[in-house]
């Protein structure tokens, strides 16, 4: 009987117990979620600003930049379409197996100067081959030049360009937007962005376990376009992601890139890694770091690079068009009259200004060039004539 009474007495101190320990884990598990909503509200209070503010701070610590990594291309076999090339017949040459490529890349920063260079291989559809091509371009915050490797149709060697604004021409290339994003978002010639033209979107994107703001813009080339930057706010805000959509729908990205990035004693994170990709045929880029460095003494020089003689460059602010000389003040001028002649290459580099093909040399003004020879032996004889009548 006193066991009895006992164990009847321990029950409600069992059950205080239990009330005791749910309450505990009720109250935890609120604590919990009142922590969460607060870290979340938090990184609900990011502005605009404050990502403006990041951007700013990592382009005042990056006075100088050097970056250089490898790109691989692979384009898969029968896989390239038409449209790609602005053709609607069937001259373009597809590979029949996958084909893979390797370029080098250099991207040089100094200030507002920039200077971009690859080497290595493209597939030139019209031929079905790849062959190797240099490009280089540079600009110093005031003029943008550009010049690569002709297609092997063309009978010059080289192309050049030279910009009617500052922006860099490879501002919007996407295999050097990630390390321009990092290094330059702001800068009118390179990044280019103006944060007022971006909303924060109230969902959040995840990235490798990373939660990320969501930029938005809608002032877009293409109807309906649309552009997303993907941003860190633990750090830095740097850009991991990069999309552009068409549509009214949230459909799939036409192109961007994803971006990882290393630790960096200097600048706390640094572009490593980074794919390209673009929902046009199956192709396949990938980018990897191999050096950088930052903040070192870059000779000037190496912006103000010319024009490699015989190249045919078409100045986009002035539409004059010429070929380059190695003293750029004996550059060659081609006239529009020479343009419309049909002046080839060799002969513009065997005249002078405006001479190419000569002014009568088109087959169509035989008559003409007949005509004036016949109206010149006229005029002789009527001349000998009118002497001979003079002197009888």
């Amino acid at each position: 009987m006193p066991a009895l009474i006992s164990s009847s007495y321990s029950l409600p101190r069992i059950h205080r117990c239990v009330r005791f320990r749910i309450i505990a884990i009720f109250l935890f598990v609120f604590l919990l979620l009142e922590s969460s909503r607060s870290v979340h509200s938090q990184q609900l209070a990011v502005t605009l600003d404050d990502v403006r503010t990041a951007w700013q701070t990592r382009e005042a610590r990056i006075r100088s930049l050097e970056y250089h990594w490898d790109e691989t291309e692979v384009i898969y076999a029968k896989s390239m379409p038409l449209e790609q090339f602005g053709a609607s017949t069937g001259l373009i040459l597809v590979p029949e197996n996958d084909l893979t490529m390797k370029r080098q890349h250099a991207f040089a920063i100094s200030g507002h100067m920039t200077r971009f260079s690859f080497e290595g291989d493209f597939y030139y559809p019209h031929e079905g081959i790849s062959r190797k091509k240099r490009y280089f371009s540079i600009s110093d915050g005031l003029v943008a030049k550009n010049s690569h490797d002709s297609d092997p149709s063309k009978e010059f060697p080289r192309t050049g360009f030279i910009a009617k604004d500052a922006q860099s021409f490879d501002a919007n290339n996407y295999s050097t937007k990630p390390i321009i994003m990092f290094a330059r978002p702001l800068q009118q010639s390179l990044g280019g962005i103006d944060i007022r033209d971006y909303q924060i979107e109230p969902k959040r994107g995840y990235i490798d376990g990373h939660e990320c703001l969501l930029l938005v813009s809608t002032k877009h080339p293409w109807k309906n376009g649309k552009c997303i930057y993907w941003v860190d706010p633990k750090r830095s805000f740097v850009v991991c992601r990069y999309e552009e959509k068409v549509g009214s729908r949230d459909s799939m990205a036409s192109a961007g890139f994803d971006v990882e990035f290393q630790e960096n004693t200097l600048l706390d994170w640094v572009p490593l890694k980074w794919k390209v990709n673009e929902n046009v045929g199956r192709q396949q880029f990938t980018m990897e770091g191999t050096h950088s460095e930052f903040n070192g003494n870059i000779a000037i020089d190496r912006f103000r690079t010319e024009f490699p003689e015989g190249t045919l460059v078409t100045d986009l602010r002035n539409s004059e068009r010429f070929i380059a000389s190695n003293n750029q003040g004996d550059k060659r001028i081609i006239t529009e009259a020479e343009q419309k002649r049909g002046a080839t290459y060799q002969q513009l580099l065997t005249t002078r200004s405006g001479e190419a093909k000569g002014k009568f040399a088109s087959p169509a003004n035989w008559w003409l060039r007949g005509l004036m020879l016949f109206s010149l032996i006229v005029f002789a004889v009527v001349c000998i004539c009118r002497k001979w009548i003079k002197r009888t």
